[in-house]
């Protein structure tokens, strides 16, 4: 919980839970769910680390594993060298 340092006041519980919501009330997905899930099985089955995969995509290996995990999203660039690169 962050407090505001002028008026002291709580937030951040609020904030850190907002997801923007469709007409139908559910979640709109920030990235292509269904290709986060399959970037790790893609990249296992070409039997590439994730430093490896990073390097063909002048990405860390950290990042791979952010994508991975869908802690960072996938771009608009990133997606068809994704594909291409993981066959997908």
């Amino acid at each position: 919980m962050l407090l505001n340092q002028r008026t002291g006041a709580k937030f951040g519980s609020l904030i850190a839970c907002y997801r923007p919501k469709s007409q139908f009330g559910l979640p709109i997905p920030s990235r292509p769910y269904w290709l986060k899930n399959e970037i790790q099985k893609a990249r296992e089955a070409q039997g590439w680390s994730r430093k490896e995969l990073g390097g063909f995509l002048n990405l860390s290996a950290d990042y791979i594993g952010k994508l991975e995990r869908g802690d960072r999203t996938i771009t608009a660039e990133l997606e068809p060298k994704l594909r291409k690169l993981l066959h997908l």
